[in-house]
């Protein structure tokens, strides 16, 4: 009863035809990813990803997670993934694409995305209408997109996501993003990111096995 629940995750990829620039190769092992989970307590849970990938071995994320934290919080400790945008903050085995998008490939940190060490305090606020989260991160502020040289070179993430059903098929999920940090240029020169991003599903209820959509997008 003590132990972890433990995941294991292969993510194996081909690739065909002439290559325009990826340098892809014909075949690979992308990642393979172990994960442990646990219920530390009833006020904690602990989850570690190690990531193996062609060329690294390391901690995709570490972090525990407080689910009741005074004043209705959720916090968490460690390192993640940002929560800027949809795609930065899954793993590359959730994706329901073959990669990630060139938006993340040229903007929020490749294949490592923004990740880092930090905390994150998040709280749902209630309305009559619609699911609506705000979550407040701060970071170390050294990943693939800031390089924060002093302790005080923080970088800090914000997302405000609101969910409503649209009958008992459909929802849509809304967001807005925005990451703010020092970058490599030195102390003084700074780096903001500003996304939004949009997602629709359809799941008829009871033909949800052979019939869905979804269509998202996203703008950073």
């Amino acid at each position: 009863v003590f132990n972890p629940d433990i995941s294991a995750i292969g993510d194996f990829v081909g690739a065909i035809g002439k290559s325009p620039g990826g340098g892809e190769p014909s075949l690979e092992l992308h990642e393979a990813e172990v994960g442990f989970q646990a219920i530390v307590d009833p006020y904690a849970r602990a989850d570690f990803f190690l990531t193996y990938g062609p060329d690294e071995v390391g901690v995709e994320e570490a972090y525990i997670t407080f689910p009741a934290a005074p004043g209705g919080f959720l916090l968490k400790a460690g390192k993640m993934r940002d929560a800027f945008g949809k795609t930065n903050a899954m793993h590359i085995h959730v994706l329901p694409f073959t990669d990630r998008p060139l938006v993340t490939q040229n903007l929020t940190g490749g294949e490592d995305g923004l990740a880092d060490y930090g905390i994150s305090l998040a709280r749902l606020i209630p309305n009559p209408w619609l699911f609506l989260e705000a979550t407040g991160q701060v970071y170390r502020g050294q990943n693939e997109v800031f390089s924060g040289e002093s302790r005080g070179d923080l970088s800090y993430v914000g997302h405000l996501r609101a969910y409503r059903d649209l009958g008992d098929s459909s929802n849509v999920d809304l967001g807005g993003s925005i990451a703010y940090g020092t970058n490599d240029s030195g102390s003084g020169f700074h780096t903001r990111l500003l996304g939004v991003d949009a997602t629709w599903r359809w799941r008829p209820l009871r033909r949800a096995i052979y019939r869905r959509f979804l269509g998202r997008t996203e703008l950073v």
